[in-house]
């Protein structure tokens, strides 16, 4: 699902729905769709998305550095 923002979320019956939103050709933000979580793995779920986007971080900011210095056009992996 692509995703720009986060909207609202809820908790009914045990189930976190939050709310994936997007900017549509209106300039409006929109629903893009949910993202479903089970209750009891929410706060595994929130460690483990942390910890990619770290690691994401990390690699974009060695990609920059990379490129500061001349290393060239490569994909971040």
């Amino acid at each position: 699902m692509f995703i720009e923002s986060l909207g609202n979320a809820t908790l009914h019956n045990g189930i976190l729905r939050i709310e994936g939103r997007i900017r549509g050709g209106d300039g409006k933000e929109h629903i893009a769709g949910h993202l479903v979580i089970p209750a009891q793995h929410a706060v595994q779920i929130t460690q483990q998305l942390a910890t990619i986007l770290q690691e994401m971080k990390k690699r974009l900011d060695e990609h920059a550095a990379a490129q500061k210095a001349g290393g060239g056009d490569k994909p971040v992996q």
